[in-house]
């Protein structure tokens, strides 16, 4: 089992046939951003990632819980991969949303 921390609560569980991530956040908006803007996916960030780290075995990705820190990304990188969402309420509401 390998086990990559992006940082923060970022987790990616890979056991050589499939992967897991948990709480998929790599936009990184400044605490400037945060509070004052409208929130993105930083959708060049999330296909570097991809590039990077080979995603490509990703089968789910688990949100502890809905802050933007931990769920922001959740949805697109669900979306491109085809990785199932799992979380809260409010996190499947998120991942209803547009990417």
């Amino acid at each position: 089992m390998k086990i990559t921390s992006f940082g923060t609560t970022t987790l990616l569980f890979d056991d050589g046939r499939d992967q897991i991530l948990f709480d998929a956040h790599f936009s990184r908006p400044s605490i400037g951003q945060a509070l004052f803007t409208k929130l993105k996916v930083d959708h060049e960030i999330i296909q570097e990632m991809i590039e990077k780290h080979d995603f490509s075995r990703l089968k789910a990705i688990f949100v502890s819980h809905s802050h933007y820190d931990h769920v922001l990304d959740a949805p697109y990188l669900a979306q491109i991969t085809g990785a199932k969402l799992y979380g809260s309420p409010s996190t499947i509401n998120v991942g209803r949303g547009p990417c």
